[in-house]
């Protein structure tokens, strides 16, 4: 269940000395993932998905007003190749489907000597637009701080500003459907 998940402390919402939540130069609230302690196989596909929403929810919850996105931090030393298909694609879908333009940065560190061949598999999931917000961090940031105190230095105010924030929201291609053929016929 979610709460197993939570247990794992894999996905963090850190707080700085004050008890606020930990934001980035520009605001935006921090969610910290240490992919060494994830262990999505011991709740299933379904509590993952849950457990990926929740943290986007808390996310959202934390963003102060005129923020339209969060920062993931995530350390990827320990990262097991095996949690690809079916997890991190889920996770990917999931925030795409749900949560469009609410990640405003994804900070990656401590990749892996394999993370080249890994990339080449998971880039064509992100859309444009989230792949514009990947960066990855250089080999001597080991830890999440040190990963958001590079962010700050060399990528904060890159994100969007409330207005742009609806420009990433793609019209969706689907058949035309009966409450479409009512709505255009004006009845």
């Amino acid at each position: 269940d979610t709460p197993a998940a939570a247990r794992q402390g894999a996905w963090r919402a850190p707080r700085d000395a004050l008890g606020r939540p930990l934001r980035t130069k520009d605001g935006l609230p921090v969610t910290t993932v240490t992919t060494r302690a994830w262990r999505p196989h011991a709740y299933g596909r379904a509590q993952n998905v849950k457990h990926v929403s929740f943290f986007m929810e808390e996310m959202v919850r934390a963003m102060p007003p005129g923020v339209e996105g969060a920062a993931m931090l995530l350390d990827m030393g320990g990262f097991k190749p095996g949690l690809l298909f079916p997890y991190v694609k889920d996770g990917v879908d999931c925030c795409q489907r749900h949560y469009p333009c609410r990640l405003g940065a994804i900070i990656a560190f401590n990749l892996p000597p394999y993370f080249p061949a890994i990339w080449r598999v998971v880039q064509p999931w992100f859309n444009a637009d989230i792949r514009s917000k990947i960066a990855f961090a250089p080999r001597h940031v080991k830890d999440h701080m040190a990963a958001l105190a590079w962010y700050d230095r060399t990528r904060a105010g890159r994100t969007r500003s409330v207005a742009g924030f609806f420009a990433c929201w793609a019209p969706v291609a689907t058949a035309p459907t009966a409450v479409d053929a009512r709505l255009s016929s004006g009845s």
